[in-house]
């Protein structure tokens, strides 16, 4: 793509990517702590706002990055996929579900999650990824990209079985790097943003 085609895009995503404050908009924050390596599904961090989150870790040790969607009523499916520099090398993720498809190990890498009851909300963590940083560097959510007839996704399945596309994806910052802000006034749509910074790496 070249440099004025990538500029209109840019243009045409930030236009449209204001993230509304209304109650059925769901979204997704990365939530990263020092590495703990009893770290269980049940002893999950409690996040229950958008003030609840840390999106930058200042050292440069190991970290647990949490995946949290939030600003939801209900859901039975959760899908998302991770990115973060490639000289952090391989990662290992744990999934808090009934089921999972897919593994999130390497950079782009999606997950899919599935519980056989409704999952209350407002908020949940699906899973959490172990990451080995050895310098500073940003991690983002990133959709499922577009196959054949599958389109991109990231987002939920809701207790009555419907898709909802995550509309804004918050992402987080290591050793020197700041996180994004989930309780800022907007943010790059989720399906994009991703796909946006890596064209720039």
């Amino acid at each position: 793509m070249n440099r004025i085609a990538c500029i209109a895009a840019l243009l045409v995503v930030f236009a449209a990517s204001a993230c509304s404050a209304g109650d059925e908009d769901v979204k997704i924050a990365l939530h990263v702590l020092a590495h703990n390596a009893k770290q269980t599904c049940a002893n999950l961090p409690s996040i229950v706002g958008c003030g609840d989150f840390v999106t930058t870790y200042s050292d440069c040790d190991d970290v647990d990055v949490f995946a949290v969607f939030f600003d939801f009523d209900g859901l039975t499916y959760t899908e998302h996929g991770l990115t973060w520099p490639v000289e952090w090398g391989s990662a290992t993720t744990t999934q808090c579900g009934l089921l999972s498809i897919g593994d999130i190990m390497d950079p782009g890498d999606v997950i899919a999650i599935a519980w056989s009851e409704c999952q209350p909300g407002p908020t949940k963590i699906s899973a959490w990824t172990w990451l080995s940083p050895n310098g500073p560097g940003a991690i983002d959510p990133v959709p499922r990209p577009a196959t054949g007839s599958l389109p991109s996704f990231l987002g939920i399945t809701d207790c009555e079985f419907v898709e909802i596309q995550v509309i804004c994806a918050f992402g987080a910052g290591v050793c020197g790097i700041y996180g994004d802000d989930p309780c800022g006034p907007s943010a790059a749509e989720a399906t994009y943003w991703g796909a946006i910074k890596a064209m720039f790496r």
